[in-house]
């Protein structure tokens, strides 16, 4: 028979009020003397020694029968609970949890090479394919079952449920794959004809028919949840935004949520706190003699060549985006830094970079001039 916890604690309490009972009267007996005696010897009235005999010797050792009764409960309490449990329960099992799996999927993107594709290119159009790498990070442990899925899409368009980009595929330890992601048909066209693509297009796994799954707005930037699982890996989820940019080019970057005007900094300032901070070093002769444009000029070459992403706009155009540093030639004009494409007619204005980049540049700049004086 199993015992509930009133069935026990009920009797129980009940018991040791009463063995606390029985205790104190035994005791009282044998202290009211005691207590009198000693209150009479210290000069006490007699009558007044006999009531505090009295109730100290009743009242003591009554609440020290209830303090060993709780501290023997305590002890007892599992004892008992177990004692009336079947014999096959009475050790129960604490269920650990499980160790999670390790993470051992990556995700990359970009809008380079090896993550771009052109598909197809004429005079005046041209096919651009963004690709994403699916990489088992451990050199020994194989994936199977790999999926890789568009979970969710920003903001909502009437499109609910995950788009499968590729799955069933095993994946051994160390080895990549280049999955086909989204496509767009760029304008080549230098008076910007109306040529290019109205929609981005969503790819569908190799073998589909059609070969895409959904239509994404080109005019808007689409927030692509990206979701990698695999049988032996915790799933990997990164967030990215694809959108039309400058050119009706085809663009990618990572989603980072609402952007503060604060968090940046105009790259006029953070070019010459960064000329100040190499000057007299190799890095800052380089910039002095190296660029015909001026050190600013030379310094926003540096910060794209360490990874730190430029932002601005392009010339009559009110979005903000990454500045593509393909075949262009930053200089000065009117006091601020520009950067004018050499085969086209885009100019990138109101340049800026954040103010965390801002600072782990000047953190790479100080390195790098150690490692070279050094």
């Amino acid at each position: 028979m199993q015992f509930g916890r009133s069935s026990f604690w009920g009797p129980f309490w009940l018991l040791a009020l009463l063995l606390a009972g029985a205790v104190a009267w035994f005791l009282g007996n044998l202290l009211y003397t005691l207590f009198w005696t000693e209150l009479g010897r210290r000069g006490f009235p007699i009558t007044e020694a006999q009531m505090i005999g009295y109730i100290g010797a009743h009242l003591v050792p009554f609440f020290c029968v209830l303090a060993f009764a709780g501290l023997l409960s305590l002890l007892i309490r599992n004892g008992v609970a177990t004692a009336g449990a079947p014999v096959g329960m009475r050790v129960r099992s604490v269920a650990l949890p499980e160790e999670a799996p390790p993470k051992l999927i990556e995700i990359n993107y970009g809008e380079d090479a090896p993550f771009e594709r052109l598909t197809s290119t004429t005079t005046s159009r041209l096919n651009r394919m963004l690709l994403i790498e699916f990489k088992n990070a451990h050199p020994h442990t194989t994936l199977t079952q790999c999926k890789v899925e568009i979970a969710k899409i920003e903001p909502f368009a009437g499109i609910r449920r995950p788009f499968v980009l590729r799955e069933n595929f095993t994946l051994p330890g160390g080895d990549h794959i280049f999955i086909p992601f989204v496509t767009y048909g760029e304008n080549r066209t230098a008076d910007r004809a109306v040529v290019a693509d109205t929609g981005i297009a969503v790819t569908a796994p190799e073998g589909a028919n059609p070969n895409f799954q959904a239509v994404l707005p080109h005019d808007v930037e689409n927030v692509l949840t990206i979701r990698a699982t695999a049988i032996g890996s915790a799933f990997c989820e990164e967030k990215v935004v694809v959108w039309v940019g400058a050119g009706t080019r085809l663009r990618i970057r990572k989603y980072e949520g609402g952007s503060d005007q604060a968090e940046y900094l105009p790259l006029e300032d953070a070019t010459s706190e960064a000329y100040g901070a190499a000057r007299n070093t190799d890095i800052g002769e380089s910039a002095e003699k190296m660029n015909t444009n001026g050190v600013p000029a030379w310094f926003a070459f540096y910060y794209h060549t360490q990874g730190i992403p430029i932002y601005g706009n392009v010339r009559n155009s009110t979005r903000v985006e990454p500045v593509l540093f393909r075949h262009v030639d930053v200089k000065i004009e009117d006091g601020k830094l520009i950067a004018n494409e050499i085969y086209g007619d885009l100019i990138w204005e109101n340049m800026r970079v954040k103010k965390s980049d801002h600072w782990r540049l000047l953190k790479i700049l100080s390195d790098h001039a150690r490692a070279l004086r050094d």
